[in-house]
């Protein structure tokens, strides 16, 4: 029987064209934070260097979905996602795991995040909490979308040092599905939230993706 995970995670194993797009992705995601820190670079060769790369097109997910090629191999779009998806570009380094009702997830935050010098954007944090606990909810096997999430900040989240993002305490009420999540550098709490999801009805992704 396939579950809601099965649908919509993303898996390690992908074919060479799949494997080439998120190794072009993972080179722009280096250049992104070469950019942001290098002196002296010769600008001028950077940017004509980039500029005489063209791809051929191709669909958005909305279009993919629309003409149910989408669905023959769903994950190739979801891997697209912004905060964990492997082929895109602004993604931050999300790999998490799941054990015993909890996901949880590793990183070092560069550059590109920066709020404060030295210091993680308040709102890469809150899109990083989003992300885990839907993770979370998906390994629950329930399909849900986020309809409120608070988040408390009680130290600055650090660039450039690994941080532990972790989310569970899962629990179901009606069609709302509620848990938490913490951020933790060593021992030292730096954030955690509280999330509500609202699980779909059937046939209700389709009717939401519709209006795009």
């Amino acid at each position: 029987m396939s579950t809601v995970a099965d649908y919509w995670m993303i898996p390690s194993g992908v074919d060479a064209d799949w494997a080439g797009r998120r190794e072009a992705a993972e080179q722009l995601r280096r250049l992104a934070r070469e950019v942001l820190v290098a002196e002296g670079a010769d600008w001028r060769s950077v940017v004509d260097a980039l500029g005489a790369v063209n791809l051929p097109g191709g669909k958005t997910s909305a279009e993919a979905w629309a003409d149910r090629s989408y669905h023959a191999v769903p994950a190739k779009f979801t891997d697209r996602g912004a905060m964990m998806g492997q082929c895109s570009v602004v993604a931050p380094p999300m790999m998490p795991s799941f054990a015993e009702g909890t996901s949880r997830c590793s990183m070092v935050l560069d550059e590109r995040f920066v709020g404060a010098p030295g210091m993680s954007h308040g709102g890469i944090v809150a899109a990083i909490f989003d992300q885990l606990l839907g993770h979370c909810v998906v390994m629950h096997d329930l399909g849900a979308l986020t309809t409120e999430l608070t988040v408390r900040y009680h130290a600055p989240v650090p660039l450039h040092r690994e941080v532990v993002f972790t989310a569970g305490s899962l629990s179901v009420e009606g069609r709302l599905v509620r848990l938490t999540g913490a951020c933790h550098r060593g021992e030292k709490l730096l954030a955690e939230c509280q999330g509500v999801f609202v699980a779909l009805r059937p046939g209700q992704v389709a009717d939401l993706v519709s209006e795009f």
